[in-house]
């Protein structure tokens, strides 16, 4: 099922992705804004992988001693 929203379509294609069609018009974005939030979600990833690496080490550390 497609949605309308304010002349762009968007056609879900699977439940976590989604195909957006954007009429032929200049559509302004702000790049830097874009990059900025990738890198703040990659950087949040990133610490929460070094904070799930870290729990495993004190996980192999107990069952070692075991």
């Amino acid at each position: 099922m497609s949605m309308i929203i304010m002349n762009t379509t968007i056609h879900p294609s699977h439940p976590l992705v989604a195909t957006i069609s954007v009429p032929s018009q200049n559509v302004d974005v702000k790049l830097n804004k874009v990059i900025g939030g990738i890198y703040a979600k990659l950087s949040a990833l990133e610490q929460r992988i070094k904070s799930l690496e870290e729990v495993l080490d004190r996980i192999s550390l107990v069952i070692q001693q075991k």
